[in-house]
């Protein structure tokens, strides 16, 4: 199981998280409304061990995530909003690192993703969200603990998006 981000100053005054694997550097507001109790923060996203190595920053670079952070001292995650994996370093489980990093930080280890795009959603599914449709886009939770009954709200979307329930009958008839 991944270990917990911790928060700290670094010298520049920027905000940071790190786990000694995943280094989240940044704390820009990010735009748009967020949950109560929470502040919106956006972060770029490098390869701990890399930077800590000496690696150029463009090196250990492995993308950019957005998030809602816990009000007031922000040492945990409420959710996440948008992650962004560098293209060249997709499909090699990156993300899927970055998200239990993230979720190891969440209070429960149960961390929420806002506003999931359909290009988006075979990634969710890989890791095993439980989804709630939000039309027209998906909510979802990750959880590095076992899956938990309430969680379960709704089937997971197909790649087209929609979940059995809602999918196109053959004749363009939709499910009543």
């Amino acid at each position: 199981m991944p270990a917990t981000l911790t928060c700290s100053i670094n010298p520049s005054g920027l905000r940071q998280y790190t786990n000694g694997e995943i280094l989240l550097l940044g704390g820009y507001s990010r735009s748009g409304s967020t949950p109560d109790g929470t502040v919106g923060a956006g972060f770029v996203v490098f390869d701990a061990s890399r930077m800590a190595a000496g690696a150029p920053s463009d090196d250990a670079r492995l993308g950019k995530v957005e998030l809602f952070l816990i009000q007031p001292h922000l040492q945990l995650v409420h959710g996440l909003v948008n992650i962004e994996v560098c293209a060249e370093l997709r499909l090699r489980g990156i993300g899927r690192r970055i998200v239990e990093a993230i979720a190891a930080t969440a209070p429960d280890q149960r961390l929420k993703i806002y506003d999931i795009q359909q290009d988006a959603v075979p990634f969710w599914i890989r890791l095993g969200c439980a989804f709630r449709p939000r039309p027209p886009a998906w909510d979802a939770y990750f959880s590095l603990k076992t899956s938990r009954a309430e969680d379960a709200v709704a089937p997971p979307p197909d790649r087209s998006g929609l979940t059995p329930a809602s999918r196109p009958q053959p004749g363009g008839r939709s499910p009543d």
